[in-house]
């Protein structure tokens, strides 16, 4: 019916569990964890998570050709990605900490649809499009076609290489 142990205890081979399995310490495991099917099983709750997961290489979330991966440096998506906050004023920051930059590659646009604020030196290597303000309070410089259709504001020294269009 039943298996109880009150202390340690070492199976050799497998374990099979029809209902729940408590472990009130730590629970050590000396292989893989793999669900008996595919997509119907979660580890946690909502009103019971975890605190924290440790992964030494890498956290894959998805399936194939939706796939968003999470390693020691990167977040890679292989389809569209969005990185947002869900409460109404809540600020999205990507911060470099030391003298790292953050860097925006794309091999489309990158569009800044509301206001555009650079509060150190800024660097676009091609066109610049913004449909909001953008506020240069340190050096800007634009390589390309440099398009503010609301309005310009530099405080410090800028630069545009291209055609310069304020609408």
């Amino acid at each position: 019916n039943g298996f109880l142990s009150t202390a340690s205890s070492t199976v050799r081979g497998t374990l099979h569990v029809a209902n729940n399995l408590s472990a009130s310490s730590t629970f050590t495991i000396g292989g893989n964890i793999i669900p008996g099917s595919n997509n119907t099983l979660d580890i946690g709750a909502p009103s019971t998570s975890f605190r924290t997961v440790y992964a030494s290489t890498s956290l894959i979330v998805g399936s194939a050709g939706g796939q968003v991966t999470v390693d020691t440096n990167s977040l890679d998506s292989e389809g569209s990605f969005t990185l947002q906050t869900t409460l109404g004023n809540a600020a999205l920051s990507l911060v470099s900490v030391g003298t790292g930059d953050i860097t925006l590659n794309s091999g489309g646009n990158i569009i800044f649809s509301d206001s555009f604020i650079s509060q150190s030196s800024s660097t676009v290597g091609n066109d610049l499009t913004v449909s909001g303000d953008l506020l240069a309070s340190s050096t800007l410089q634009s390589t390309g076609l440099a398009t503010f259709y609301n309005g310009f504001l530099s405080t410090a020294s800028s630069t545009v290489r291209g055609t310069l269009h304020v609408a």
